[in-house]
C-alpha cells in the first residue's frame, strides 16, 4: 500500500517571517551583548539540530550559539526561557488551504503521515494549540526520534515506522537537502513547492505513477 509523508513547516506551518526572527532578536537582548544579528542568525541555522532532535534543551542550544560568538547569554537573568518562547511564536502560524486539505484526506478516509524537524517544547505547543495535528495517522517527530532530517537514519526510522517498503513511500518537504537525504535513505520524495503541486503529486502516486525517484529530477 503506498503511503504519503508530509514534512510540517513550510507546508502547513508557515516558516519564519522577519517579524518572528526580530522578536528572537529582542528576546536574546543582541544589541545588549553587542551581537551581530547575521552572525546569530546564522549560527541559530547551523546548530540546530541537536535542539531538534531532543540532545540539546534550549538553554544548551544558545551556549552553543554563544561560544561561538564569545557571548554567555545566560548572563542576563531570564534570557534562555524568553527567547524560547519567541523562537516557538516565530514558528506558530499556519497555512489555511493545506490545513483544510488534511482535513479533507482524512475525512476521506485517507490518513497522511508526518515527519518534522521540531524541538520538544515546540512539539509541545503544537500539540495543544494545533489540534489539526492529530489528523496524521503516523507522527514522527525529531525531538521524539533523537534524530534530525537531513541523517539518512531519520528516514529509515520512517521506513519501519509506515511499515512498508521506502518505494511505497512519497515524502515532500520544501527544504531539498531534506529530499536528497530521503531518496539516498531509500524513500521517493519531491521538493514541495506548493499545494498544488502537492496535490497533483499525491494524486499520481496514489493511481501508481513512478514519481519522486532519484533518477526523476
Amino acid at each position: 500500500m503506498r503511503k504519503i509523508l508530509f514534512d510540517l513547516f513550510g507546508l502547513f506551518m508557515s516558516v519564519q517571517n522577519d517579524e518572528g526572527v526580530a522578536g528572537i532578536h529582542r528576546a536574546a537582548h543582541l544589541s545588549e551583548l553587542g551581537v551581530d544579528r547575521a552572525a546569530f542568525d546564522h549560527l541559530y541555522r547551523a546548530k540546530r539540530d541537536p535542539l531538534d532532535a531532543g540532545t540539546q534543551d534550549y538553554g544548551e542550544f544558545l551556549d552553543a550559539i554563544g561560544a561561538e560568538l564569545d557571548v554567555d547569554f545566560r548572563s542576563i537573568p531570564g534570557l534562555v526561557d524568553e527567547t524560547e518562547r519567541a523562537d516557538v511564536q516565530s514558528w506558530s502560524l499556519h497555512h489555511e488551504d493545506m490545513t483544510t486539505w488534511l482535513q479533507e484526506l482524512h475525512d476521506g478516509g485517507f490518513h497522511p503521515n508526518v515527519l518534522s524537524n521540531v524541538p520538544a517544547t515546540h512539539l509541545a505547543w503544537l500539540k495543544e494549540n494545533k489540534p489539526w495535528i492529530h489528523l496524521f495517522d503516523v507522527s514522527l517527530f525529531s525531538c521524539e526520534l533523537g534524530l534530525a532530517k537531513p541523517d539518512h537514519a531519520i528516514y529509515r526510522a520512517a521506513i519501519d515506522a509506515l511499515g512498508v517498503d521506502g518505494d511505497e513511500i512519497l515524502f515532500f518537504d520544501d527544504t531539498y537537502a531534506n529530499v536528497v537525504g530521503a531518496r539516498e535513505a531509500g524513500l521517493r520524495a519531491v521538493h514541495f513547492v506548493g499545494i498544488e503541486q502537492a496535490k497533483r503529486d499525491v494524486a499520481a502516486f496514489l493511481a501508481g505513477e513512478d514519481i519522486g525517484r532519484s533518477d526523476m529530477q
